[in-house]
């Protein structure tokens, strides 16, 4: 007769609170925080009796250490973007082009006073 996974209800409910309650597998997740979906096929597997291969038996474990799952997620998984190797042009690369200044009423009129001063100052 096959060693049955759980050897009772509270074992079970201590497992799944430190390890499941924790656990950022998709299907888990998914139904944990959205409650959408079966849950963990795993741990659906288990309450049918039968072991997941992702689990393995630990020995002279305390309560809520049974087992240690292969895919346990403790963070949820990042999406970044790849590092890009191409050097991109500069953005806002200028060229030095002549200033043309409109007169503002009530503002003074900058060249009118360099005029004033003479052109050893322009």
């Amino acid at each position: 007769m096959p060693r049955p996974v759980w050897s009772n209800d509270i074992e079970a409910a201590a497992w799944m609170e430190k390890h499941c309650a924790h656990c950022y597998q998709e299907d888990e997740a998914r139904k944990r925080v959205l409650g959408q979906g079966d849950g963990c096929p795993l741990l659906l597997r288990a309450a049918a009796g039968r072991l997941p291969t992702q689990w393995t038996r630990r020995r002279n474990a305390v309560m809520g250490d049974t087992y240690r799952c292969d895919d346990f997620l403790p963070k949820p998984p990042v999406n970044r973007r790849k590092k890009s190797t191409e050097q991109t042009d500069i953005l806002f690369d200028v060229e030095p082009a002549p200033q043309h200044l409109v007169p503002v009423e009530g503002w003074p009129d900058y060249r009118a006073e360099m005029r004033k001063e003479g052109p050893e100052k322009l």
